[in-house]
């Protein structure tokens, strides 16, 4: 799999990446910056997820099933640049390594779906998803005024 310039993407501090629910399109390779990945409760409530800062996948969850959404949001803390990886290329990769590589891989997925779910149900944050980060006040905002956008 080859990655060209026109792959890459550039968010700025603020910019929301994907929104929990949409249908996903591809996943992301963070090259530099800072990403937040988290979910939204119902009574406005912030559930970090992961942090990934200066490099990372991100939205890879999505990428194993046809018609499947992402599972969580992603704003970006920083001004971030990011390569956009079709979901096209990754089944393809997939593929070539065998059928039972995108079960195993689609399975986990699933069970982290079904995590993040019980997650926001009962509205755990635990920093350690984070890398022992946590969110600063201007942060959750960023974040809420990201979603509210869209």
């Amino acid at each position: 799999m080859t990655i060209s310039a026109k792959n890459t993407i550039q968010l700025q501090r603020g910019d929301l990446l994907f929104k929990k629910g949409e249908v996903s399109t591809c996943a992301y390779i963070l090259k530099n910056g800072r990403v937040s990945c988290s979910i939204l409760t119902d009574d406005k409530r912030i559930i970090p997820v992961s942090l990934f800062i200066d490099h990372g996948l991100i939205g890879e969850e999505a990428s194993f099933d046809d018609g499947a959404s992402y599972i969580y949001n992603a704003v970006a803390l920083e001004d971030s640049t990011l390569i956009k990886v079709p979901k096209s290329d990754v089944l393809t990769y997939l593929e070539e390594a065998g059928t039972w590589m995108r079960k195993i891989l689609s399975d986990i997925s699933h069970r982290i779906e079904n995590t993040l779910s019980i997650m926001n149900e009962h509205k755990i944050i635990d920093d350690r998803l984070c890398g022992g980060e946590s969110l600063s006040t201007e942060e959750t905002r960023l974040i809420l005024d990201a979603l509210a956008k869209s």
